[in-house]
């Protein structure tokens, strides 16, 4: 017979990163005499307020908050611009985007996921015909596991659509790429691990710089023949001189173009192929 008071609480370990409750709970046993040989038990189970537990349950909660995981722009966020048909210009300049997708979006707006400043743009100048460059985004830090996605798309000049690439020559990718980062736990070292997943060939773009064919006037390659010495200077029906035209190749260019007929022949016949060769 009398009054017995318990307390219960969770013995703090040593498990790293891992939050120990800090509930204590109390248990006040009550024994009387039932007048029969037996005891009367009851209890009541309160928590550190007072408050009581209806159901004689003591819970404890325990965390476990892993630090943050950052993944590293420069070496994990990458891509690639090419321009084929020409080198880039002075001062002509490729800009990138990154933007987050579907749920990211809100853990973007939680500080769950963090970018650094400025790290959602990126850009590449001074381009080699054909030759890949690499470009990067800034650092992005993780707070929580998950499944994360980004997009990543080349800002398009003014003008310039989906539907309608192309300006001043060059056909611009607007083509969309995606970025999956999943966030785990790294037990090992009692914290998060981050994988950056793209598909096979990377973050690539490429743009095409191509020019429309054009054609000089024939007006611009007239030949005239002028044949003195004979009395009159008249000429006469065996009188022939025949003149050729010939792509040179020179330097690094490749040989001229040439047009359809690379011979003409200038007769005594006022005209020759439909072409005035004498008054």
């Amino acid at each position: 017979v009398g009054t017995y008071v318990f307390t219960i609480q969770e013995a703090a370990g040593d498990l790293e990163n891992v939050e120990y409750s800090g509930a204590v709970y109390t248990v006040t046993v009550t024994a009387t005499d039932a007048g029969d040989g037996t005891l009367n038990i009851t209890s009541v189970m309160t928590e550190a307020d007072d408050a009581t537990v209806a159901d004689h349950t003591a819970v404890f909660t325990n965390t476990y908050p892993p630090d943050s995981v950052t993944v590293t722009g420069e070496t994990e966020l990458t891509g690639t611009k090419t321009l084929t048909g020409r080198d880039s210009a002075e001062g002509e300049t490729y800009e990138f985007t990154l933007a987050p997708t579907g749920d990211t979006i809100q853990a973007v707006a939680d500080q769950k996921v963090i970018i650094a400043e400025n790290g959602d743009s990126a850009s590449v100048t001074d381009l080699t015909d054909g030759t890949a460059k690499g470009f990067h985004f800034g650092n992005i830090t993780f707070t929580e596991r998950g499944t994360y996605t980004f997009t990543v798309e080349e800002t398009l000049p003014e003008g310039v659509t989906k539907d309608e690439p192309k300006k001043d020559g060059v056909t611009y990718d607007t083509h969309v790429e995606t970025i999956t980062i999943v966030v785990t736990d790294d037990y090992e070292n009692a914290g998060l691990q981050a994988e950056v997943q793209t598909d096979a060939d990377g973050v690539a773009f490429t743009n095409v710089y191509t020019t429309a064919d054009s054609s000089l006037d024939a007006a611009e390659l007239a030949v005239e023949k002028i044949f003195t010495g004979r009395e009159g200077d008249e000429w006469t029906d065996n009188d022939e001189f025949t003149f050729t035209i010939t792509g040179v190749e020179k330097g690094t260019q490749n040989a001229a173009p040439l047009p359809a007929a690379t011979e003409i022949t200038l007769g005594a016949d006022d005209v020759k192929d439909g072409v005035y060769v004498k008054d």
